[in-house]
């Protein structure tokens, strides 16, 4: 089985990881947004971003290859904030499995974290 990476981090003081991998299977990515901005609408928006460069390198078809969506918020209360965005980036598609939890996130500027899993 061949395994691709991508979007590979690995600088002092961060944790070593690759941003997302893919099999010929499926394929996964988990994303912050890369600007702290304090709305979470706007960091949500900055994490499909990054979410569809890594879909569309893999080759994932938006249509029909999402399955499985983790949400973490820092504060629970931005979920209709978070979900407007989320629903306008769905769209027409195929919704996957989603589940969203509040959680301490790594650094207090992340006040979102998704993590795909998709079909290829």
């Amino acid at each position: 089985m061949t395994i691709d990476r991508y979007g590979l981090v690995n600088e002092p003081g961060r944790p070593c990881m690759s941003l997302a991998l893919a099999t010929d299977c499926w394929m996964t990515v988990c994303a912050t947004a890369p600007e702290r901005v304090p709305d979470v609408a706007d960091q949500t928006r900055q994490v499909l971003d990054i979410l569809d460069y890594y879909l569309e390198e893999s080759g994932v078809s938006m249509d029909d290859g999402l399955l499985t969506a983790m949400v973490w918020l820092k504060d629970i209360t931005d979920y209709a904030a978070m979900n407007d965005v989320w629903n306008d980036w769905i769209g027409e598609r195929s919704a996957p499995v989603r589940c969203c939890l509040q959680a301490n996130m790594a650094r207090p500027e992340m006040l979102v974290e998704i993590k795909l899993i998709a079909a290829r």
